[in-house]
């Protein structure tokens, strides 16, 4: 275990059950993926605050906080460390190219986040993913930002300007008004059905509504094809388990909050 600016980060045991299940969600859909090293984020303060946007998701759908897991990839070593030590902020959202406005981005397919995590340009550089427990709450849908209806190029120096000035627009940081409001997205393109699946992408907008929970490090050589989820409900699972790490039940004491363990896949329920 290491600890860093008053945060642990506790590495998993390879035998252990917990880096199995883990372990078996990367090699369920990515081929000759190695995972080197699986760590447990320890953040009190960080939990805490992840604990109580949770309770409050829950109140405004029903009680039903609709947390899931869900994976999140970060270009930049200082972009995970960051993610690590202070938590999904709004101040830190990425204003370069963000598709479905300035939120935190989400995936339940380990291979469209993997696209996005920092490495060296080598075939088998080690990578670091970030699995994510997340309070989706009651689910909207967006499409992607448009320049009055044409689609937007990342590669278009122009277009990368309209992007900047349409995610300092608040109505592009925030999840579209609807009653009853919704606490997420997924995103939803009808122009780009093959390349940007409905439910590929989940959105949050407000801080601390997703937890860091655990660093993957992983080599990766080969990726299976690429596989549209048919319903994003459907390739989401989140199931309480007994098991309690010991800084999460002094965490569990101090907020009042329940923090279940990963399952495993084969057990996992669905929805």
């Amino acid at each position: 275990a290491g600890t860093e600016g008053g945060r642990e980060r506790v590495e998993l045991d390879k035998n252990g059950n917990l880096f199995q299940h883990i372990a078996a969600m990367l090699h369920g859909v990515m081929a000759k993926c190695e995972v080197t090293k699986i760590e447990m984020n320890c953040n009190l303060r960080q939990w805490t605050a992840y604990s109580m946007e949770r309770e409050r998701v829950a109140s405004d759908n029903e009680g039903n906080a609709n947390e899931r897991w869900l994976w999140h990839g970060s270009r930049t070593k200082e972009g995970l460390d960051g993610i690590l030590s202070q938590g999904f902020k709004t101040n830190n959202v990425n204003m370069d190219f963000n598709y479905y406005g300035a939120g935190h981005y989400f995936a339940c397919d380990p291979r469209f986040s993997h696209m996005y995590t920092a490495h060296s340009g080598q075939t088998d550089a080690e990578r670091q993913l970030i699995l994510c427990r997340v309070a989706c709450g009651r689910v909207g849908e967006k499409e992607g930002l448009t320049d009055n209806g044409r689609p937007l190029k990342m590669t278009d120096a122009r277009d990368k300007e309209i992007m900047r000035s349409l995610l300092r627009d608040k109505t592009h940081r925030r999840c579209p008004v609807t009653n009853p409001p919704t606490h997420s997205i997924i995103g939803a393109d009808p122009r780009k059905p093959g390349m940007r699946p409905r439910g590929r992408e989940v959105v949050v907008f407000d801080e601390n509504r997703a937890y860091p929970e655990f660093i993957v490090s992983y080599v990766w050589r080969v990726l299976l094809p690429q596989y549209s989820p048919q319903d994003w409900q459907g390739m989401l699972t989140f199931e309480q388990a007994q098991t309690r790490e010991p800084w999460l039940q002094q965490a569990e004491d101090a907020s009042g909050a329940d923090h279940g363990v990963l399952p495993g896949p084969a057990s996992a329920s669905k929805d």
